[in-house]
């Protein structure tokens, strides 16, 4: 999970938004200028991850705009990490079939 909706009994009215520490991996860039704009806003969590509470509708239209900036970050970022995984995965291969050639021999 990247971003998660909490709703609780006990805070009615009000809907919690957190983002998982592996959305702010993802995307540090965008989650830090998100984080700038909207300053005390945003409550960072002992786990890495960070919460926005809503208290209304309007409040949410309000905050659309900085996740429709920071969601594809997230998509992007954990992309690349992806990516990069993969490579080095293929280079460790490659190492390792180059020692058992080199054993071999």
């Amino acid at each position: 999970m990247y971003i998660s909706l909490y709703i609780y009994d006990a805070r009615p009215n009000k809907v919690e938004v957190r983002i998982h520490p592996r959305a702010i991996e993802a995307a540090s860039d965008a989650f830090e200028s998100v984080k700038e704009i909207l300053g005390s806003r945003i409550k960072e969590r002992s786990d890495g991850g960070a919460e926005i509470w809503v208290k209304s509708l309007h409040e949410w239209e309000n905050l659309l705009q900085y996740f429709k900036e920071l969601c594809p970050a997230i998509k992007v970022g954990w992309q690349s990490k992806r990516e990069q995984r993969v490579t080095e995965e293929h280079l460790a291969a490659e190492q390792e079939s180059s020692k058992d050639e080199i054993a071999e021999s």
